[in-house]
């Protein structure tokens, strides 16, 4: 079974979990910490499945769907691993896929980074006490799973079931000619 298939039931089994728990008012604060793990589980297993789809679609288009002279330039200009924007990119213009969608992607993947590419913030200041003279304070402030991301779990959820099955879609398309104006 690929990655992305495997991904994709993770998140719609926590997704599952996730309503189970919010639905009975007894355990939705009891079980306050399993509702925040299977938020991350939703978001991150969510572009993971998407991610492994944008790839599929995009080698497919170029190793399956492109004349040799063409695939040959295609593949030798392609980064062996492009980033979220130069992936959304090629899509859009191998693609009839609704722009919306993709936007929605880009979203879905920058939730998901605010969570596993986690930045530090540090903060420091200096206060002047009159009896103790300076004091000095140090912070680190890091993202913090909340209610904002459980509330969005199902969201991702839908935002990678609806892009897969896009992308699924697309590259039946034949009408793709990478080349011609």
């Amino acid at each position: 079974m690929d990655t992305g298939t495997v991904a994709i039931d993770i998140a719609e089994d926590s997704l599952a979990r996730l309503r189970r728990i919010r639905k009975n008012p007894q355990t939705r604060w009891t079980m306050a910490r399993r509702q925040f793990r299977y938020a991350v589980a939703c978001t991150v297993f969510s572009a993971v499945s998407v991610e492994v789809s944008l790839k599929r679609f995009i080698a497919g288009r170029i190793w399956f769907q492109t004349r040799m002279p063409e695939r040959k330039v295609l593949r030798g200009t392609w980064p062996e691993r492009p980033t979220v924007q130069q992936m959304l990119k090629f899509v859009k213009s191998a693609s009839r896929i609704d722009p919306e969608l993709l936007k929605d992607v880009q979203e879905l993947f920058e939730h998901r980074n605010r969570m596993v590419h986690t930045s530090v913030s540090m903060e420091e200041s200096t206060e002047d006490h009159p009896e103790r003279g300076p004091t000095h304070s140090r912070w680190l402030h890091t993202h913090k799973v909340g209610a904002e991301d459980v509330e969005r779990a199902e969201w991702c959820v839908d935002v990678a079931t609806r892009a897969r099955r896009a992308l699924g879609e697309a590259y039946k398309d034949p009408e793709w000619k990478p080349f011609e104006r």
